[in-house]
């Protein structure tokens, strides 16, 4: 079932409709979760709080503007999944090329950018505009259909957050948000999987080694 986004004590809400504070970590996790949802096996309740969820993803503003079909909604997430795949694999590329004493810190993301992993285009349809209101400006898509309002969102977001939180758990494959700088597994348990791994490796190549004690295992 799709991940809620929405709490007890309070509504997130995206940042383009609201002053720039806040919230843009929980759209991430979401972000995350939804790319790796197996969309064609969802129930009907499923797809009603993946809707909702979605709606307020992409602002309800623009949610009354575009339809939420099945269809466009599943090969929406394809196409991004699979653009968001290329990116890492870009990325990951990108930072093997780099000194070893860089690993886990931020790189600017014009460097990474080049060359162009993917690229995915609004419809011939949708207007951008620059939206005058009380907390400033903002830019919003104008458009019915839903792609074009989930990748402009999707594009906000990642362009005040950049891409180094979302990243690929060597053990597992997943994609996953990153809490911090150092982060390299998606789990406490694939990283003591990946731990032990090394240990035993270590251990047959040299048995007798004393530093061979066994792995420190992640806690966090």
């Amino acid at each position: 079932m799709a991940k809620k986004l929405t709490t007890a004590k309070s509504r997130i809400v995206p940042a383009t409709s609201m002053p720039l504070m806040g919230s843009d970590a929980d759209f991430l996790r979401f972000l995350v979760d939804f790319v790796q949802h197996t969309l064609n096996s969802f129930r009907e309740g499923a797809w009603m709080d993946l809707i909702e969820d979605l709606r307020l993803f992409i602002g309800e503003e623009e949610g009354k503007t575009c339809g939420f079909k099945r269809a466009d909604i599943i090969a929406t997430q394809q196409e991004f999944a699979e653009a968001l795949r290329a990116s890492l694999d870009a990325r990951q590329t990108y930072l093997s090329t780099l000194d070893p004493m860089l690993a886990g810190e931020e790189i600017p993301l014009l460097d990474v950018a080049r060359p162009t992993a993917a690229s995915m285009l609004l419809s011939t349809q949708a207007k951008v505009v620059l939206d005058w209101g009380p907390h400033g400006v903002r830019a919003k898509v104008i458009s019915s259909h839903f792609r074009d309002h989930f990748l402009f969102q999707v594009s906000q977001i990642l362009l005040r957050n950049g891409i180094d939180t979302i990243r690929v758990c060597p053990r597992c494959s997943r994609v996953f948000y990153a809490t911090h700088g150092r982060q390299k597994f998606c789990s406490t348990q694939c990283g003591n999987e990946a731990s032990w791994q090394r240990f035993s490796s270590q251990h047959k190549s040299n048995p007798r080694s004393p530093t061979n004690k066994g792995p420190t295992r992640r806690t966090e």
